[in-house]
């Protein structure tokens, strides 16, 4: 549950700083499965709820058992909120500052839910996220290495380098389930399936 909370808080993050132009954007669409559940490239963050609720996305989110399951990954936050002192700051538990995020803006975010299952009480995807900075990529790039390396350290999620076409790092999360995230230049591309990465990359 704390690897899928972190890898949520993770999502939040590229969503909360990305920039609402999108000047040059490729069409996700075509590079996943005809048989994808959602596709989403957002240049438009205030019609993203909108676009939440109205989605195949937004149905599986008011399931009932991922509702139960998002239930209990918001009381471990509380949990731990109420447990830190001086304040729960997942930035600092990983030696980043707030001021780190300053500069950082993403021209492009696209999002993908190519499949879901809910099996044992716990979710297993599919899905791709993608983003190009506007500006900051360096730092954002540093960013992206302290919270893979936030991840190794408090949860236990080891990820390795992994040969591809661009620089890429690979983790097991459990559940049957991977994770890998490649890095360069102005781009930045997470799955959940190295074939899926070759593909989008």
């Amino acid at each position: 549950m704390k690897r899928m909370t972190i890898l949520a808080l993770l999502l939040a993050l590229g969503l909360a700083h990305a920039d609402e132009r999108a000047d040059k954007r490729e069409d996700l669409s075509l590079l996943v499965p005809a048989r994808t559940i959602a596709v989403a490239q957002f240049n438009d963050l205030g019609g993203m709820a909108r676009w939440m609720e109205e989605s195949a996305l937004g149905r599986i989110w008011a399931e009932p058992e991922v509702q139960k399951f998002a239930r209990g990954m918001e009381q471990s936050i509380q949990k731990a909120v109420d447990n830190s002192q001086g304040g729960f700051d997942p930035l600092a538990m990983i030696g980043l500052q707030h001021k780190d995020l300053d500069g950082i803006e993403l021209q492009e975010l696209g999002f993908a839910l190519v499949d879901f299952e809910f099996a044992g009480g716990q979710p297993k995807v599919d899905l791709v996220l993608t983003a190009r900075f506007r500006a900051g990529a360096e730092q954002g790039t540093k960013v992206i290495h302290a919270i893979r390396d936030g991840l190794q350290t408090f949860v236990g999620v080891v990820f390795e380098p992994v040969e591809m076409r661009h620089p890429t790092w690979k983790a097991n999360i459990g559940n049957g389930m991977e994770v890998l995230y490649s890095v360069w230049g102005d781009r930045f591309i997470l799955t959940t399936s190295a074939d899926r990465m070759d593909l989008v990359m």
